[in-house]
């Protein structure tokens, strides 16, 4: 009992507080989530600051959320359907219990975007400052920590066990768990910024913010990470710079091309051995995938089936994840929850393209951004896999929900 008032009690006022404030001040929901995201401090030993922010947020707006869900009945279908497909896991899985942690996870993403959907407070500049606020710290801390200005907190052993300490250099995560954590959040805030630049909200403003990403990325030590930020703000100006007609020719020739690039990187992947250890557990999951195809070993059982992989690499690397989005699906919940998986993510982006001619020209660049940022993590994310907290699923639902909301809006104004 002595661990009950910080085990329970302090998680259940802070959701209680987050309600509260949700119901009296819906204005302010957006902002005290966005900057929760970061705020990796081990108050609670089970669940995370920004996790319970979001339930106790999530609890206060409940009717506007229903409300939401009446009217966009089809989107919130389509995307439900993955989570509960996750749940549904359990009554394949080797160990049942593993399911709950990993359905819950994408059940936040799902929360996240209704939250953001159902908010009809948005203001396209109070949404761009909420992102630097959350952002621009944690990118100039890791910086700071690769550039040895700041020690990074943690037992020296650790550091080194986990490569975040690699004598020569220190890989910064500010409050992350890791480096990888870091630039993930940070390479989706940058290229929101990007967007919402490009778009004319706030544009010196979102480019500080743009560059200050592209340098916390570096510090992170991130190739994928620098990759995604620095290629992806170069392509989302390129692109939202081109004529409609020029897109379209664009993307036919990115079709061809990135078809072309697929055969190559498979045949490399065959004559060299792929990359690395990476390719070691990749070649694993395809093993699964073939024993398990259509429904999979089960939600969270990778962990399960690493245990007892004869791999000729540490497990402390691959034992939570495939270190592939796409491979993590298919393992766990088979060609069927991937295809959700796909549908999770593509409904919200559709629901964009579709209608966002008619919407306000005030929140085009929030919804240029909030797609850069989907597109990037979903990038990113074919070598490695974000979810590995609830809170980390927090920013690409609220990423989602601003798709979304951007294009509910037709007679708004940048305030």
């Amino acid at each position: 009992m002595n661990g009950a008032p910080l085990a329970i009690v302090g998680p259940t006022v802070l959701v209680l507080l987050a309600g509260l404030v949700a119901w009296l001040r819906p204005a302010w929901v957006f902002s005290i989530v966005i900057v929760a995201i970061p705020l990796r401090l081990p108050l609670f030993p089970a669940v995370e600051i920004a996790t319970l922010v979001l339930l106790g947020a999530v609890l206060g707006r409940a009717p506007a959320i229903v409300a939401a869900v009446r009217d966009e009945p089809w989107l919130f279908a389509a995307t439900v359907a993955l989570p509960i497909w996750f749940l549904a896991s359990g009554l394949w899985a080797r160990q049942s219990s593993f399911v709950f942690d990993v359905a819950a996870k994408w059940f936040v993403i799902w929360l996240a975007m209704a939250l953001v959907v159902a908010d009809d407070t948005l203001q396209p500049r109070r949404v761009v400052l909420s992102a630097l606020v959350s952002m621009v710290p944690m990118a100039v801390w890791g910086a700071g920590e690769r550039l040895r200005v700041i020690p990074p907190i943690g037992d020296p052993k650790i550091l080194r066990y986990r490569a975040i300490d690699l004598i020569y250099m220190i890989r910064g995560r500010a409050l992350f768990w890791h480096p990888n954590r870091l630039a993930e959040f940070v390479e989706q805030v940058g290229l929101f910024l990007v967007g919402c630049g490009m778009g004319k909200i706030l544009p010196t403003l979102c480019g500080f913010g743009a560059v200050v990403a592209m340098v916390g990325t570096w510090g992170t030590d991130s190739k994928a990470g620098m990759a995604t930020m620095i290629g992806g703000a170069l392509v989302t100006v390129a692109w939202l710079q081109m004529s409609s007609l020029a897109r379209r020719r664009t993307l036919a020739i990115g079709l061809v091309g990135l078809a072309g690039a697929t055969a190559v990187a498979l045949w490399a992947f065959r004559a060299h051995g792929g990359i690395g250890t990476r390719m070691l557990v990749y070649r694993f999951a395809w093993q699964l995938i073939e024993q398990h195809p259509l429904l999979g070993v089960g939600g969270g059982n990778w962990a399960l089936a690493v245990s007892a992989a004869p791999l000729a690499v540490s497990r402390f690397w691959f034992r939570s994840h495939a270190h592939s989005l796409p491979l993590q699906l298919t393992v766990e919940v088979g060609l069927i929850g991937l295809l959700f998986g796909v549908l999770f993510f593509a409904a919200p982006l559709w629901v964009g393209v579709r209608r966002f001619a008619g919407s306000a020209p005030a929140w085009h660049g929030i919804v240029y951004g909030a797609m850069a940022g989907v597109l990037g993590l979903l990038v990113h994310n074919l070598v490695h896999y974000f979810l590995r907290d609830a809170a980390d699923g927090i920013l690409p639902g609220l990423l989602l929900g601003l798709v979304v909301a951007g294009v509910r809006r037709h007679d708004a104004v940048a305030a």
